[in-house]
């Protein structure tokens, strides 16, 4: 689905038959129903749950170490 829709749809800018025919689609389709309450969140900038990945500080070392080529040729030209 396109992501436009989807917030033109929740900031209101749907109306009459073409708002009733997304609003059935959302409810026939869990997998757009998600993605409507994700956008939701993030246009309110309220996330109803936790991200399933944990932000922890690591070392400049550890980075190092997972850099790949593009990285390393970006980092070079950045110096």
């Amino acid at each position: 689905m396109d992501n436009d829709k989807i917030v033109k749809y929740l900031e209101g800018q749907l109306s009459g038959k073409i708002k009733e025919e997304f609003e059935a689609l959302i409810e026939s389709n869990s997998e757009l129903r998600q993605q409507v309450d994700i956008l939701a969140d993030l246009i309110d900038n309220q996330p109803n749950e936790k991200p399933s990945y944990r932000l922890r500080p690591v070392s400049y070392t550890h980075l190092r170490a997972h850099e790949t080529v593009l990285d390393l040729v970006c980092r070079l030209l950045l110096e």
